[in-house]
């Protein structure tokens, strides 16, 4: 009879259940992993990403196939169509998948969650392995195919108490380390956009005079800045630049917590991250928190132009620094120009003026030295010093970056485009003469309600700049190609890619010699269509 319980069925179940789990993991759970790890390890946000996938027509098809299962008449028929639906879920969809931008990393938290997630897929196969039941081994590997999320989900809330351990342990360690330093100045940088320029900038500028400590790459969160001083700090450091990100409410504050600047420098407050912070208003409490965490004798370096920061300065005694283009900032600039070997322009404080270069591109860029300035004078720094400084910083990856192609210059920008800054990109295209200029973008996002708005007018902006434009993702983009199309794109200006692999294409049998190319943004592979 079918559903005997045979000694070789069973063995055959047994081998099948074993090689399934090892299947399962390299496949299935491995991709979803990486996933939540590109969501920062945070299930609510994960499962935002799930809810954007295929995982609701994959659990129906799953569930048909699983009543089925019950009913008069099941056969092995039934059981071959398991088995396609099985090998469509775990072999054919993964070999789909476009290879990853940004590989999975196997940290010791990784491993951690990928040994929860493994012991898990073992005690579910339990059931199976034991009651070498057919039918049991068939529903279940029906769910199991249908719902691999459900696995990873489970792991990360399982493990959230035992990472939250280890990340007070490396925490308190930091912190401890940091107190044991009276004579450490701390500086802390934040903001909506420009913070990590402004870090890289001040690093090289206070380096000229202070032994300095500069947290590296994007090590913005609690445990960044924690291994970063756990394994960097020394006793000769004179001044600590700690950039601190944020995606939700209470991050900055923890992040004071740990770090207790002495001087807070605030970028600016814009519309980023809009969808994990819920709203405006909490995103200037939040950035506001690090002026909030000044001691006693703090002094806060604020952007002047910035109208966000400027209406909410009122509730702070501390001394306020501000920097800008605009004049009635203390430090300020004006005559700013670009060409192929970066920006030149004058700076405006103290009742003198400097001229100054550097190899930064954008006004915006301009405006985040300003904000290095005004921190290296609080701390003592002559202006030749700080003008050397300056001319060493080189380009700055992925931001402005200007990059020689052979017979074309690119304009990497490919990191976290926001409105302000790929208004200014634009600016420094526009601003190249000579050749034709060609943008490939994807466009903005986690801009919550206002996404398509801002990528419309976004759109909108590039015909008048741009002889060509090849939009990244035909979803992601449309806002972008609806404001183009309104503001006039002539015919065969204005191209659609799936991915950036066939924009990268479509640029080779576009571009000409002399032309410039602006990478504005590159989406993580949650985005991937």
């Amino acid at each position: 009879m079918l559903f005997a319980e045979m000694s070789i069925l069973s063995g055959a179940l047994a081998l099948g259940w074993l090689v399934f789990l090892a299947f399962m993991l390299l496949w299935a759970c491995r991709h979803h992993l990486h996933m939540l790890q590109q969501n920062t390890y945070v299930n609510k946000e994960y499962w935002g990403w799930l809810k954007k996938q295929s995982i609701w027509l994959r659990a129906f098809v799953a569930l048909v196939l699983l009543l089925r299962t019950f009913f008069p008449g099941f056969s092995w028929m039934h059981m071959l169509s398991c088995l396609l639906y099985f090998l469509l879920c775990f072999a054919w969809l993964p070999l789909r998948r476009k290879p990853a931008k940004k590989p999975l990393a196997f940290t010791k938290r990784m491993k951690r969650l990928f040994a929860c997630t493994a012991a898990l897929l073992l005690l579910y196969s339990l059931p199976a392995l034991l009651l070498f039941s057919l039918r049991v081994s068939v529903c279940m590997l029906l769910l199991a195919a249908a719902c691999p999320w459900a696995f990873v989900l489970l792991a990360n809330a399982l493990m959230k108490p035992v990472e939250k351990h280890i990340n007070m342990g490396f925490f308190r360690s930091a912190q401890s380390k940091l107190r044991s330093m009276p004579g450490l100045t701390t500086v802390g940088v934040t903001g909506s956009y420009g913070k990590t320029s402004v870090k890289m900038i001040l690093g090289a500028i206070l380096g000229e005079k202070f032994e300095t400590l500069v947290t590296p790459h994007s090590y913005n969160t609690p445990m960044g800045v924690s291994l970063t001083v756990n394994n960097q700090l020394r006793p000769i450091t004179e001044v600590f630049v700690c950039e601190m990100g944020a995606r939700h409410r209470e991050d900055i504050a923890e992040m004071c917590d740990l770090a207790q600047p002495d001087i807070a420098v605030l970028t600016a407050i814009g519309e980023q991250h809009l969808e994990t912070f819920g709203s405006q208003e909490n995103i200037i409490a939040a950035k506001f928190d690090i002026i909030r965490a000044l001691p006693a004798d703090g002094k806060a370096v604020v952007n002047g132009d910035n109208p966000l920061i400027t209406a909410n300065l009122g509730e702070f005694s501390c001394p306020i620094v501000r920097y800008g283009l605009d004049p009635s900032n203390a430090y300020w600039a004006d005559q700013i120009s670009f060409d192929k070997h970066g920006t030149s322009f004058v700076v405006h404080g103290e009742g003198q003026e400097w001229p100054m270069r550097t190899a930064l591109l954008g006004r915006h860029n301009v405006c985040n030295i300003l904000g290095g300035i005004a921190v290296a004078r609080l701390l003592g720094m002559e202006m030749k010093q700080i003008s050397r400084g300056l001319s060493r910083i080189p380009s700055i990856e992925h931001r402005l970056q200007l990059l020689n192609a052979g017979t074309y210059t690119v304009i990497d920008d490919a990191f976290n485009s926001n409105p302000a800054g790929a208004e200014a990109a634009l600016e420094v295209l526009s601003a190249f003469e000579g050749g034709r200029k060609i943008i490939i973008t994807p466009g903005m996002v986690e801009l919550g309600e206002r996404q398509e708005q801002l990528n419309r007018e976004f759109g909108a902006k590039l015909p008048a700049v741009c002889d060509f434009i090849i939009l990244v993702g035909k979803k992601h983009s449309r806002p972008i190609y609806e404001g183009a199309e309104a503001a006039g794109c002539r015919e065969g200006q204005l191209l659609v890619a799936a991915d950036l692999n066939e924009a990268r294409n479509m640029l080779a049998g576009l571009v000409q010699q002399g032309d410039v190319v602006l990478f504005e943004n590159d989406l993580p592979d949650t985005y991937n269509e």
